[in-house]
This record gives C-alpha cells, sequence and structure tokens, in this order.
C-alpha cells in the first residue's frame, strides 16, 4: 500500500528550462516538418517519396521526444523508467499514421478533406504524447480525465491549421511562400504542441503516482538524453541538409533560366540575320560574292 505523501508529491515542481527545451524540440521538428510538408505539396508524394517518408519522421520523432523531455521536466518525486516495447511501439505506429497524413496532403484534397488529415495528424500528435506517459508504468493507476485531453486536441488542431494554412495556401514562389513564415508556422505548432503535452500530464496525474514500474528496465535518464541530445542534433541535421538541398534546386532553375535566354537571345539572332540582306549574302559562295 503506498503512503499517502507518497501519492502527493509536493516536491515535484515543474523545471522551467527543461520545460523549455521540451518547446525548443517541440519547434525544431514542427520546423523541419514544415519544410518536407511544402515540397511534398507542391511537387507530389510519388515524385519525392523519400522527402514523404523524413517528413514523417520529422513530425514523429519530434513529438515523442518533446513530450519525453516535458515529462523530464515535471520533476515527480520517484524515479522514473519507461518500458522499451511501449516506448518504441508508440513512436512506430505514431510515425506510420504520420505517414498516412503526409500522403494524404501530398495527394492536394478538397477544404474537408485537408480538415480530416489535420485531424488525423492530431490525433496522432495526441496518441504519441500518451503512449510516452503509458510507458512509464506509473502505480498505482493512470486515471485520465477527458477533459484536459480534449482541449489538448482543440489546442494541437489550431497550431496544426496554423501550420497549414501558411505553409500550403501560397503560390509556390509568391511571396507568402517565404523561410519566414515557415519559421512562424513551426514556432506557431510548436508552441501548440507544447502546451498539449502540458494538458495531456495534466490529464493522466502522473505527480500524483508512487512509483514506475520500469524505474529499473530503461531508467529516465538515458531515455532524456537521446530525446533532448540525439533527436534535436538529427533534427537539425535534417533541416541543414533540406536546406543546402534547396539552394542546389534554386541554382540549378537561375542555370536553366540563363540557359533559356541565352538561347532565346542566339535564335532572335540568328533570325535577324537570316533576314537581312547581309545575312542573305554570307550564304553565297566566297568567289560569288568577290564578284
Amino acid at each position: 500500500m503506498y503512503r499517502e505523501a507518497d501519492l502527493t508529491n509536493s516536491d515535484s515542481d515543474p523545471s522551467i528550462v527543461l520545460w523549455l527545451g521540451a518547446g525548443v524540440v517541440a519547434m525544431l521538428g514542427s520546423r523541419v516538418f514544415a519544410e518536407y510538408l511544402r515540397r511534398v505539396h507542391y511537387e507530389g508524394v510519388m515524385r519525392i517519396w523519400k522527402e514523404w517518408l523524413l517528413g514523417a519522421t520529422a513530425l514523429a520523432i519530434g513529438i515523442w521526444s518533446s513530450m519525453i523531455v516535458s515529462v523530464t521536466a515535471q520533476n515527480v518525486g520517484f524515479a522514473l523508467g519507461y518500458h522499451p516495447l511501449r516506448l518504441f511501439g508508440g513512436l512506430a505506429f505514431g510515425w506510420g499514421l504520420a505517414v498516412v497524413v503526409m500522403y494524404w496532403i501530398a495527394l492536394k484534397p478538397g477544404r474537408w478533406a485537408l480538415l480530416g488529415a489535420g485531424l488525423l495528424a492530431s490525433i496522432t500528435i495526441l496518441l504519441l504524447q500518451i503512449a510516452v506517459v503509458w510507458s512509464i508504468g506509473a502505480e498505482p493507476g493512470l486515471l485520465w480525465r477527458p477533459e484536459p485531453l480534449l482541449f489538448a486536441l482543440v489546442v494541437v488542431l489550431a497550431g496544426l491549421g496554423t501550420m497549414g494554412f501558411i505553409v500550403l495556401s501560397p503560390r509556390r514562389g509568391s511571396p507568402g511562400d517565404r523561410r519566414s513564415r515557415r519559421l512562424i508556422a513551426g514556432l506557431a505548432m510548436g508552441a501548440a504542441v507544447t502546451a498539449a503535452a502540458e494538458l495531456v500530464l495534466v490529464s493522466s496525474g502522473l505527480t500524483r503516482q508512487g512509483v514506475s514500474a520500469y524505474a529499473r528496465v530503461m531508467p529516465d535518464m538515458i531515455v532524456a538524453l537521446v530525446a533532448g541530445t540525439v533527436i534535436p542534433a538529427v533534427l537539425g541535421l535534417m533541416f541543414a541538409d533540406e536546406y543546402m538541398q534547396a539552394q542546389a534546386r534554386a541554382s540549378a532553375r537561375r542555370h536553366r533560366r540563363r540557359k533559356r535566354t541565352e538561347a532565346a537571345a542566339d535564335s532572335n539572332e540568328s533570325m535577324f540575320m537570316g533576314d537581312s540582306t547581309f545575312g542573305e549574302l554570307s550564304q553565297f559562295p566566297e568567289d560569288a560574292a568577290k564578284s
């Protein structure tokens, strides 16, 4: 039987630094996701299937790692741990749903179908966050309150809606299609994901638990280190790779435009020379020209 003092955990004040770190990870994952979402939307999923899968990966690991850091930030009064199968199984399931979301959006559906894709993405994010808390194996047992979960769903849907409007609505190459605007989209979605994580934790009542059944199976220190350092580094590399590819594509487009301009200029010059008297004389043999 657990003592009442163990269930109240008066020392479970959240860590502001870790909470901010969770927000940074969520915003980084959302920012990378925005870049891949834009490319898949404009170019189609079958032409760039790598970006399709990488976008789903950025969304899944960004949400997953941010939630782990959010759990660590709670500073609960007992040693945390995770069940490996639950933790990584939840990540794999969330990644599969994210792949479906990316494919759905790549088909350029109508307004209502796009809303359905956003709802599926919101549910995916919420399930990823719930799976992280569920994998702790907290005892005497989590009692999920539905009201905070519904509010978290609304918050995430609003963040995704903001991102979708910023990323998908402008025409390609228009003033609205700028990296600065996609940065705003990533910040909006990252803030929504961080707020939803707090609502999920409130719903679960994690701070009122007394022990983690898997504290010795996979300690929180190892998982938090991976979520707080390795995953952000991977997301940073993905963003840098996408940025360099975008620069290379822009350079290739400028080169093609320059070639087309030069070819058009040469064609105009040839037509002018062919229609002129000098162009006609230049076609005669040298001796005829001299006579």
